[in-house]
């Protein structure tokens, strides 16, 4: 329409399968801020986050799997989370990565027994980051920022618990409340059923992702 920033509504994701989108309180799609392409998904903090129904897509299991996005701070950002299938203890879990003071945390549940697999990363406000956490055929996780493992491998050749729940984007909601909301932006996520980061490094992304057969979720 024109205009720097527009509502994000519900839609439909072409991808491995079709993921229907739908955003939750005010956050929006804006071209004010982007890494790549023209825009980004801007959450103020308050209430924001986006919602796909469950899928199997989103359980894990023993598989492998990629989670990456490109984040970046408004002054004054506090803890967040950045995506989760259900992390709520008065129901069922399964996995969250969320980012606490100087970390950036992975957490998955095994036979309801939860382990959080935590990595240092010191964020400053007004700075693009890459973020991508990995898990290989062996079971190793490994976690990046900028293209640069940070943090040890940590083996993890176990099956996450499945759960029936929305994938939510941004933010947590435990019972039935919202928080953890992001302070930012988001540009450049994508859930893939690989492992397509293995090594210490590898290269940051300087064009918008493709879909390809290992994608299970692409937000431009």
């Amino acid at each position: 329409d024109g205009s720097d920033t527009y509502q994000v509504h519900s839609f439909i994701l072409a991808g491995h399968s079709a993921h229907t989108i739908t955003a939750v309180g005010d956050v929006a799609n804006t071209r004010a801020q982007k890494k790549l392409g023209d825009s980004s998904i801007a959450f103020d903090g308050t209430g924001d986050l986006l919602t796909i129904p469950d899928s199997p897509d989103w359980d894990f299991g023993s598989g492998e799997f990629t989670l990456e996005f490109f984040a970046r701070f408004n002054t004054g950002f506090g803890n967040n989370v950045f995506m989760t299938h259900c992390f709520d203890p008065s129901s069922s879990e399964s996995w969250k990565l969320f980012r606490e003071t100087t970390t950036l945390k992975f957490a998955y549940t095994v036979s309801s027994s939860t382990t959080e697999l935590s990595f240092s990363w010191t964020a400053s406000a007004d700075t693009w980051y890459y973020a991508a956490i990995s898990r290989d055929g062996s079971g190793d996780i490994r976690a990046y920022i900028d293209g640069a493992q940070i943090g040890s491998t940590t083996a993890a050749n176990v099956a996450i618990d499945r759960v029936t729940s929305l994938l939510r984007i941004g933010a947590q909601s435990i019972s039935s409340t919202i928080s953890a909301v992001l302070n930012g932006y988001m540009d450049e996520i994508r859930i893939s059923n690989i492992a397509r980061y293995t090594g210490t490094t590898h290269t940051v992304p300087t064009t918008e992702f493709a879909t390809d057969s290992n994608t299970l979720l692409l937000i431009h």
